[in-house]
């Protein structure tokens, strides 16, 4: 059966959130990090980064505890990522592109004419 809370009302999605947040009080911190996290790193600030993760390592018990765990074990990774513009997207695709070729093409007798392939679907 259906709940009540939001029967005949017309609500926001922000709303909504709020409404749903503020029924567990861990739940509701744990969204305010996971929103410090967003905004820090859309911002590019390490440094800030960096404190959310240690000033936060002990306070929490679920599952955020391990996200928090990975950042401060990738923290230089981070901080470079944060601090230089550089992205290795683009290889990655580029990547992806020839192992889709590879995928369907079940495998070439030459590695030249596998070769002229991958450069003859790069130019397009």
């Amino acid at each position: 059966k259906r709940g009540k809370m939001f029967e005949y009302k017309y609500l926001s999605e922000e709303d909504i959130v709020k409404i749903l947040i503020s029924c567990d009080k861990e739940l509701e911190e744990t969204y305010e990090l996971y929103q410090s996290f967003l905004i820090t790193i859309k911002e590019r600030k390490f440094k800030k980064f960096k404190e959310i993760v240690e000033d936060n390592y002990h306070k929490f018990k679920n599952l955020i505890k391990t996200s928090i765990r990975t950042f401060k074990k990738h923290l230089e990774y981070i901080e470079n990522s944060l601090n230089y513009e550089y992205s290795n997207g683009r290889l990655e695709g580029i990547n992806r592109k020839i192992k889709v070729l590879k995928y369907i093409s079940y495998g070439y007798g030459s590695f030249v004419n596998f070769r002229k392939r991958i450069l003859i679907c790069a130019i397009i």
